[in-house]
This record gives structure tokens, C-alpha cells and sequence, in this order.
């Protein structure tokens, strides 16, 4: 919830001084190229495995986490870095593939904001790998505040400032707060965790095979994702300079929304469910998570429909003032209505996402969101040169459909087949 607040904050404050510019559309992508370098590097999944090994190792090898944790961050630090090198001295291809039809001025700003925010993939990558430890460690800190902090810093700059921002200043804002965010962790991972860093690279340790061997599928995720998503906004500049502007606007409302209230059901079904699967009454479980997802899409459809009705004045009451005036509000409206139709599919995989987790099956759920990315990727290629960005909303929808269908039949289908065992055993 936090973190949808802050991010909403944080594009209001964009939206007052960008609107939906061709500026914006190039901060939003100079600002996706970090989290792609984390994508690559682990960053950006490995805190999840690290939150479960470190668990482990704090009761049967504490000895060796020093190690461990040295290992595993040097090792991400290295493979961030070369791929930084590389975004450095080929910024002018990059800018060229992830923005081929903006203009070429549009293009040099891009260079320039890459060098900027490229500092971001390690502020960003150690926040998050600390808040895996975090967790291992039971301490109360989210491992996103850092990026809490850099954002909430641009949103505070910009009141306090009072005038017109730069892209640049952006940028420096983001690594300014990021980077006061990360000494507050690495304050508290010092004092609380008593870990120390070492200048060590044991690839071959156990408990790190441990991890890369656990991290295969997440990575394949996490690129995939990040993949689609640089994909679209690049075929997204070809179909006009704001088009990522105006993408990112709408998309900023649907997916926090659709986390927020699936994150929010997804916690009211799970007693039940779990106590049902406990008791092997497999059939009454698929019979309540029917009702469930029945009630749920039902739910959902209508306010999606009220949504779009509504959809010019809710813009405008997110969004409006400043450079974001009437044609932004119009054309962030059209491209919105489309993709909120991906609000009663997202809601419902998160519901789904309860049993196939609880069932110990996290590497379904990880193919489910790989097969969703593709199909995303493949709509965009096979549709985009005959319908342009409609294309890309519809794509959007469609993956995130497909995610949901799957989810679906692989939890249904596990349920039936654990009914059918129960009744033979009897």
C-alpha cells in the first residue's frame, strides 16, 4: 500500500511538470533501463531466495554467512557493472533501440539521462538485495525503501523547489534520496545483522550454488517482464513521441490498483482455503475458490465498466494541473479504458496465487508469468504494424488474461486430481 502511494505521488508530480510530453516519455524510459540491468544482474529477484537461505544458514551455518553474503553481492556488483560499462559506451545504440522513433534530439536528451540514471541499477540493487536480509533477520525494513526514499525525494524537491524541473534534476533528485535511503540501510544491516563484507568470490560455496540454482527461473521472469515491457515502449515511440508518456500514466493506475485489491482478497481467502487443503476435502476447496473468483470477476467487471464511464474525471483528478491539461487527460483516457480491463484478470491471479503457493509450487506460478510475458511480446510483434498502439493496450490485457487462464486450470485441475486420489485411497 505504501509503496503504491508513494509511486502514485511521485507520477502526480511528473504529471504537473512533464505532463505527457515527449520529455516524459524519455524520462520513463531512461528510468526502466536500471531495473533492466537488475533484472540481468539478480538484483532484482534474488532477495526472495536470499530471505530463505539466510534463514537456514543463521541456525545451521553462521560461520559461513559473511561469506556468503560477500559472495553473492560481489558477484551481482560484477555482472551490474560490465553491463553498465556496456550501456556507457553503446548509450547511442541503446538510446536507438529502446527509442527508435523519437527524434534525434529527443534521443541525445536520452544519452544524457542514461548517464544519469544508470548509478541507480547499484542504489537500487543493494537496497533490495539488503531488504532479503532483512527479512532473514525478522528486522521491521522494507527492502524497498530505497526507492521509497528516492521517489519521496523528488516529490519533496519539487514542493520545496516551487519552479519548473529538468529532467536532470529529476535524475540527481532520485540518486540523492536513493543513495541517503541506502546508507540508512547499510546503518541498520551493520548494527542489527552484524554482517561484515569481505572481499571474496567463492563461487563454488554450497549455499551460493544453492542460490544461482534457485534463481534460474526467477531470472528468466524478471527479464522477461522487463523485456516486454522495454519492447512495448519502444514500438510505443513509433507510434508518437508521448505515446510512452501516455502509456506509463495509464499503466501506473491499473497495476497498482489491481496489486492493491488482489493483494487485499488474497489474504481473506487463504484461512479458508488453507484449512480446507488440509483436510484433504479437495472438492470442497475447488468448489469455494469457484465461488470465490465467480464473486470476484463479477466484482471487477462492474467496476470496470463504472471505471470507464468515469474515466475523464478520474484522470483529471489524479493527474490534472500543471502541463497536464485537457489533451493529456484526453489521451491518456483513450489508452486507459482499454487496459483497465486487465484490472479483473490481475485481481483474480493473485487469488490464484494463494493455492499454488500454498501447494509448494512456485516454480508453476513462475511459468504461468513467463508464458504470460511472451504472448505479451508476440501480440505486440504479430499486431503493432496494423494497429499500432492499440496493439500494445490490447497485448497488455491479453498477457495478463493469459497468466490468469493458466493460473486457473493448473490450480482446478491440481484440486481434481487431488480428489480423485483421495477418493481411491478410500
Amino acid at each position: 500500500m505504501t509503496n503504491s502511494l508513494v509511486g502514485y505521488l511521485f507520477m502526480r508530480t511528473l504529471a504537473y511538470h512533464f505532463g505527457t510530453s515527449a520529455q516524459m516519455s524519455v524520462f520513463q524510459i531512461a528510468f526502466s533501463v536500471p531495473f533492466l540491468v537488475m533484472a540481468v544482474s539478480g538484483f532484482s529477484f534474488l532477495h526472495n531466495i536470499v530471505a530463505t537461505v539466510f534463514a537456514k544458514m543463521r541456525i545451521k551455518a553462521p560461520s559461513e554467512i559473511d561469506m556468503v553474503f560477500s559472495t553473492t553481492l560481489n558477484a551481482m556488483l560484477i555482472i551490474s557493472v560490465i553491463f553498465l560499462v556496456g550501456c556507457v559506451i553503446w548509450r547511442v545504440t541503446l538510446a536507438e533501440i529502446l527509442a527508435p522513433g523519437l527524434p534525434a534530439q529527443d534521443k541525445s536528451d536520452l544519452e544524457m539521462l542514461l548517464l544519469l540514471m544508470l548509478p541507480l541499477t547499484i542504489i537500487f540493487g543493494f537496497g533490495t538485495y539488503f531488504g532479503g536480509i532483512f527479512t532473514a533477520y525478522q528486522v521491521p525494513v522494507t527492502g524497498e525503501i530505497v526507492i521509497l526514499a528516492s521517489r519521496l525525494g523528488v516529490v519533496a524537491y519539487a514542493l520545496i523547489a516551487a519552479q519548473s524541473l529538468t529532467l536532470s534534476q529529476v535524475a540527481l533528485a532520485l540518486l540523492f534520496f536513493g543513495l541517503s535511503g541506502l546508507l540508512f540501510d547499510i546503518v541498520v544491516l551493520r548494527q542489527v545483522t552484524g554482517l561484515k563484507y569481505r572481499y571474496t568470490l567463492k563461487l563454488a560455496s554450497p549455499e551460493f550454488r544453492e542460490i544461482t540454482r534457485k534463481a534460474a527461473a526467477f531470472f528468466l521472469v524478471a527479464l522477461s517482464a522487463n523485456l516486454s515491457g522495454a519492447y512495448m515502449r519502444s514500438l510505443a515511440t513509433l507510434a508518437g513521441q508521448s505515446t510512452v508518456a501516455t502509456l506509463s500514466f495509464g499503466l501506473s493506475i491499473v497495476g497498482p490498483l489491481g496489486l492493491v485489491i488482489g493483494k487485499t482478497l488474497n489474504f481473506s481467502l487463504v484461512k479458508d482455503y488453507v484449512t480446507l487443503y488440509q483436510k484433504e476435502n479437495f472438492k470442497e476447496a475447488a468448489r469455494l475458490l469457484m465461488r470465490y473468483s465467480l464473486l470476484i470477476l463479477a466484482i471487477t467487471c462492474l467496476a470496470s465498466v463504472f471505471l470507464c464511464l468515469g474515466m475523464t474525471h478520474l484522470i483529471t483528478l489524479l493527474y490534472g494541473g500543471g502541463s497536464f491539461g485537457a489533451e493529456s487527460v484526453r489521451e491518456v483516457t483513450d489508452l486507459t479504458m482499454p487496459l483497465i480491463w486487465s484490472l479483473p484478470p490481475s485481481v483474480l491471479s493473485w487469488i490464484f496465487s494463494a493455492p499454488i503457493l500454498y501447494q509448494r509450487e512456485k516454480g508453476i506460478k513462475l511459468l504461468v508469468f513467463l508464458i504470460g510475458y511472451l504472448c505479451q511480446m508476440l501480440i505486440y510483434y504479430l499486431f503493432f504494424p496494423s494497429f499500432g498502439v492499440w496493439s500494445l493496450v490490447w497485448g497488455y490485457t491479453c498477457g495478463v488474461i493469459i497468466q490468469t487462464a493458466l493460473g486457473f486450470c493448473w490450480v482446478f485441475l491440481s484440486l481434481q486430481k487431488g480428489h480423485i486420489n483421495s477418493v481411491k485411497s478410500i
